[in-house]
């Protein structure tokens, strides 16, 4: 991050704030964690030029079960005028290796940023952060934004009392088969699963317990033969896309992202 850095000459903006809801000029929602990583890309650019950084979930599905200190913090945005900001700094170079080019998205957003003449500027951003390293301050600021409510709450602590697990005394197993899955109901390819089992087989500890999470319920059953290993079926949603949620499949799948850090 040394080498010709454009530098933010604004002094209009003031702040920068990262919006989730269903749909923007120029793209629809992403999922959830795609977000939260623009979140903390968002944030290290605020840090360094200074700039204040807030988030806005309120006219998004989830937003019925969080506890949302800001949700009348901004009633006068355009929402019909938000953009995602298409540059993600990622570039593959084949299916399962990517880099980073944390200076030319620098300098591009930056470019962009100095063009903004309002004093909070509303967009939808999941690019990957230009640091690899997350400050703790970074994830408190982030993770005290999307604290669930009381509803939640209570199905978080119901769901590990069904599931016989007690707080910090677990560890969380997340396969992710993909959207091809979740949203074109695929079935899975029983040597996909052989190839994922192999994988995951050998961080399985007998002393230690595990909850099993995944966009796909039919992969949960071949964990059956671990004792150790508890999981639930219940149907999720993809909080991403502009599609009709239902309350409880929403409800569901943040359960699902809480419980991660329980």
């Amino acid at each position: 991050m040394s080498r010709s850095l454009i530098q933010l000459k604004n002094p209009c903006l003031k702040k920068i704030v990262n919006v989730y809801q269903p749909n923007y000029q120029n793209i629809v929602a992403q999922g959830f964690g795609d977000y939260l990583r623009g979140c903390f890309c968002l944030y290290q650019i605020c840090k360094l030029y200074h700039l204040e950084f807030d988030m806005d979930l309120s006219n998004h599905p989830v937003a019925k079960f969080m506890d949302l200190k800001n949700k009348d913090s901004y009633p006068n945005i355009d929402r019909n005028s938000i953009s995602w900001f298409s540059d993600s700094n990622y570039k593959p170079i084949h299916s399962k290796v990517f880099v980073k080019e944390s200076v030319n998205f620098h300098n591009k957003f930056i470019s962009h940023l100095n063009s903004i003449k309002k004093d909070n500027y509303y967009l939808f951003c999941n690019s990957f952060p230009i640091f690899n390293f997350i400050l703790d301050e970074a994830r408190k600021e982030i993770f005290k934004r999307i604290t669930p409510n009381e509803e939640l709450k209570t199905s978080i602590k119901n769901a590990l009392f069904k599931l016989g697990l007690q707080r910090k005394q677990f560890s969380v197993i997340h396969i992710r088969t993909g959207d091809n899955y979740l949203l074109n109901n695929q079935k899975l390819n029983i040597k996909y699963v052989q190839k994922i089992m192999r994988l995951v087989h050998p961080y399985i500890k007998v002393n230690k317990k595990y909850l099993i999470l995944s966009d796909n319920n039919t992969i949960k059953f071949f964990f059956k033969k671990y004792k150790n290993c508890v999981f639930s079926i219940k149907s999720i949603e993809h909080l991403g896309n502009n599609n009709k949620k239902e309350d409880e499949k929403v409800k569901n799948t943040l359960i699902d992202f809480f419980l991660m850090g329980e």
